[in-house]
């Protein structure tokens, strides 16, 4: 997605997490809201980043790759672990902003 689509899938689904909340009209929720949504498009994002390169690892053609599965995947995922790890750290600093907004939102509720 480029910006302008992200920002608006964001605003999105930040309206949906509002209202599922019966927050829709609250402007102090919708900060959680939209930080909910921006942390969860941050963790599809990472994920999709890390499918892709286990996929371009596994389909290498200038290398010996164990021709049957699950041999072929166990050693794509080997070669590019140190990326991996690399992105395990962007996924957990995600995953912890969308769950400090979602107990802010809650905390609203309250």
């Amino acid at each position: 997605m480029l910006g302008a689509e992200v920002a608006r899938a964001v605003e999105a689904r930040a309206s949906r997490i509002l209202d599922d909340h019966g927050k829709a009209n609250d402007r102090h929720a919708l900060a959680s809201g939209r930080q909910i949504a921006e942390a969860e498009f941050e963790l599809a994002r990472v994920q999709r980043i890390k499918v892709a390169l286990i996929e371009r690892a596994a389909v290498d053609t200038l290398s010996l790759m164990p021709e049957h599965e699950p041999q072929r995947t166990a050693e794509a995922v080997r070669r590019v672990l140190p990326e991996l790890v690399s992105f395990n750290r962007y996924e957990s600093r995600a995953a912890a902003r969308r769950d400090r907004a979602i107990r802010r939102l809650a905390q609203r509720e309250g």
